[in-house]
């Protein structure tokens, strides 16, 4: 009978692969593997992955020519398009938070044909408070207060 688990197998299938494992562990791992097709499949893909790849030919010697010559990408600077980027990014950020402030504040939020985000047309399109009567100053001011 085996003693060894799934979990103890996998843990050991790097080792099997390697042809490292001691003798009663190997043995005892490739029983479990006899009766295990999961731990079969597993102990296969890790055997795949240990062969040998053939590299195409001068690859290597490219590779090292590349590094000595010092042949490396230089850093992209942003250039228009970023700012530009960064400009749209920033305006539609600036914008859903007035959106955002806005609607928390239970205020209408609308957009003018300009594209401007105002809080309540009706306040920003009024004449100020100079227009207003005193009566309505004192009104305004018990809204403000409450």
């Amino acid at each position: 009978m085996n003693d060894l688990d799934c979990a103890t197998t996998k843990d050991l299938l790097p080792e099997h692969a390697a042809g490292t494992l001691e003798g009663g562990a190997a043995a005892r791992v490739r029983a479990h593997l006899s009766g295990c097709a999961d731990c079969r499949g597993e102990a296969e893909l890790l055997s795949l992955l240990r062969t040998d790849v053939e590299l195409p030919a001068g690859l290597e010697e490219r590779v090292v020519l590349a590094v000595r010559s010092g042949a490396t990408r230089q850093a992209r600077r942003p250039g228009v398009r970023g700012y530009a980027m960064a400009a749209t990014l920033a305006f539609a950020a600036v914008t859903s938070s007035l959106i955002w402030q806005s609607l928390r504040n239970g205020e209408r939020a609308t957009a003018d044909s300009s594209g401007a985000v105002a809080a309540d047309v009706n306040v920003l399109r009024s004449p100020g408070l100079s227009a207003l009567s005193e009566e309505e100053l004192m009104m305004l001011l018990k809204e403000i207060e409450s």
